[in-house]
C-alpha cells in the first residue's frame, strides 16, 4: 500500500534508508503511465513530516502497487 498525494494526485512511497549516517524516512514521488513508472523526485522527511501531511489530508492512502 502507497500514500497518494491528493493536492497533485501522484503516487508516494516511504521507506527508512541510512542517510548521512542516520535512518532517515525518504520519500518518492511518482506516475504509473501503463507499464512504465516515471520517478518524480526522492527526498529525505523532517521529522513529524509524514504524520503531519496525512493527518492535514494532504497524503492518504491508497491500495495502488506496481
Amino acid at each position: 500500500m502507497g500514500e497518494l498525494g491528493v493536492e497533485t494526485g501522484h503516487l508516494i512511497a516511504l521507506m527508512k534508508i541510512k542517510l548521512y549516517n542516520k535512518k532517515r524516512e525518504v520519500m518518492v514521488a511518482y506516475l504509473k503511465e501503463g507499464e512504465n513508472i516515471k520517478l518524480l523526485t526522492i527526498h529525505p522527511l523532517k521529522e513529524g513530516q509524514k504524520e503531519n501531511r496525512i493527518n492535514s489530508g494532504r497524503w492518504r492512502r491508497c491500495d495502488e502497487r506496481f
